[in-house]
């Protein structure tokens, strides 16, 4: 499933929670990568929004929610990705998110540093919903 976006800038959240071990372990453990502390933010437009509320039918790959001190991190759900059809990564879709309209996407690089993004420039993504 392809689905494409424009680059823009999240509210910074990302680094916080990727970066967070209960969420770096799974990583590593559920979809084999490291990944690098924050997401690339997506706009997406038209299909490509239909497209994306079709991608959360499947299963994906689940990452588990924990509690970490007196904090609770929801779980998030994962699809496997090629970014560009460059980088590997994986679709990140929280439990509890509030987008319709913006995919979250990590890797095991920072991918706006890795592919020369900048915000307003289109990426498209090969998703494998299957996990």
């Amino acid at each position: 499933m392809r689905i494409t976006g424009t680059v823009i800038t999240g509210k910074g959240e990302g680094e916080s929670y990727i970066s967070r071990p209960g969420y770096q372990e799974q990583f590593r453990q559920r979809l084999d990568m490291q990944p690098f502390p924050g997401t690339l933010n997506l706009k997406l437009q038209g299909d490509d929004v239909e497209r994306f509320a079709n991608l959360q039918e499947y299963e994906g790959i689940h990452i588990a929610g924990f509690q970490q001190g007196d904090r609770t991190f929801g779980a998030v759900t994962c699809y496997p990705c090629r970014v560009n059809d460059t980088v590997t990564g994986a679709v990140v879709i929280p439990g509890k998110s509030t987008y319709d309209d913006v995919m979250e996407v990590v890797a095991d690089v920072c991918l706006r540093g890795a592919l020369h993004l900048q915000d307003g420039d289109r990426v498209t993504v090969e998703v494998s919903p299957g996990g």
